[in-house]
């Protein structure tokens, strides 16, 4: 990311309430909302409801008060309208501060503080304030990091070259052919996270795994929707991210499905900015098949590209 997106918003969460009732009460118009039960961007069926307005994304990036303020601004007369809602309908509510941090050294770094007013209104609606910090870097524009990859004999050649001019994911079947390839990824500069599928029990143990491995805040929603907030941030490090999914066609095809597919239009981001964010899955079965992902088809590593090398 080499751009501020940061933002402010307040939510109102619960276990299963009609949001239109809170748009109605208040006479404020939401930037987003959802009711559990619902289909989510990912997630077959989101797990509570959520009331939420929000700052444009972007708009400030060093007076972060500013975006407090906005958000204050329009709700502070609603404080009544608020608890009786949070009562009425058991919610919770949440000031959301997200924040991306230039560590370009010749830029100044954001901050903010909470006027009395602020104060005010946290204390008597009983919100709590949550502070998101992600990190970026401004001087990338200038530097040539928007290109991947550089027109040249050598760059063709290349191993993740090859994967990334036909998409996001490569399949393997043999795990010697895999070890292979990370030995190469390795020997060129790549950050390697791999997982074990077949120990994922259940969807919930595939995102604690998914969080501790890559490290997402503790706010980390576990389910799709999170992952793919969280992806989209996710600090590229060294020459780019190699993550390995051993025994994948161990779990439902369907949450395989959407995994890669989230993961396949977060390589695809990043790739827009120079970051390559690559995905190796291993299978056990010779004529594994699926669906493109992030717009690409699925296709096997060069070695066994052929259906006979994989018999």
């Amino acid at each position: 990311m080499t751009k501020s997106n940061s933002y402010v918003y307040f939510a109102l969460t619960g276990e299963d309430f009609e949001p239109q009732e809170i748009t109605r009460n208040l006479g404020v118009e939401p930037s987003e909302f959802w009711r559990k039960g619902e289909k989510g961007n990912y997630n077959p069926l989101l797990k509570y409801s959520c009331w939420k307005i929000s700052t444009v994304k972007g708009k400030e990036y060093s007076e972060i008060d500013k975006l407090v303020n906005e958000i204050v601004e329009l709700l502070f007369d609603k404080i009544d309208e608020i608890n009786e809602l949070k009562e009425k309908l058991k919610l919770n509510s949440v000031l959301e501060i997200v924040i991306d941090i230039d560590v370009n050294p010749d830029k100044s770094t954001p901050a903010f503080r909470h006027n009395l007013k602020t104060i005010e209104f946290l204390y008597k609606t009983k919100t709590e304030t949550d502070v998101d910090i992600y990190r970026f870097n401004s001087l990338e524009n200038s530097t040539g990091k928007s290109a991947a990859f550089t027109d040249d004999e050598k760059t063709f050649q290349q191993l993740d070259w090859s994967i990334l001019q036909n998409g996001w994911v490569s399949l393997y079947l043999r795990s010697q052919i895999l070890k292979d390839d990370l030995k190469w990824f390795k020997n060129e500069n790549y950050n390697i996270v791999k997982f074990e599928c077949k120990s994922w029990t259940d969807e919930t143990e595939m995102h604690k795994q998914l969080k501790q491995e890559l490290h997402f805040p503790d706010y980390y929603g576990e389910n799709f929707d999170a992952l793919n907030d969280c992806l989209s941030y996710l600090e590229i490090e060294k020459k780019g991210q190699i993550i390995v999914f051993n025994h994948i066609d161990k779990i439902d095809i369907k949450l395989a499905y959407v995994l890669l597919d989230v993961f396949a239009n977060n390589s695809r981001r990043h790739m827009l900015f120079g970051e390559k964010l690559i995905v190796l899955a291993q299978v056990d079965n010779p004529d594994f098949r699926i669906d493109s992902v992030g717009g690409s088809p699925v296709c096997w590593n060069k070695k066994e590209w052929l259906e006979s090398n994989r018999k």
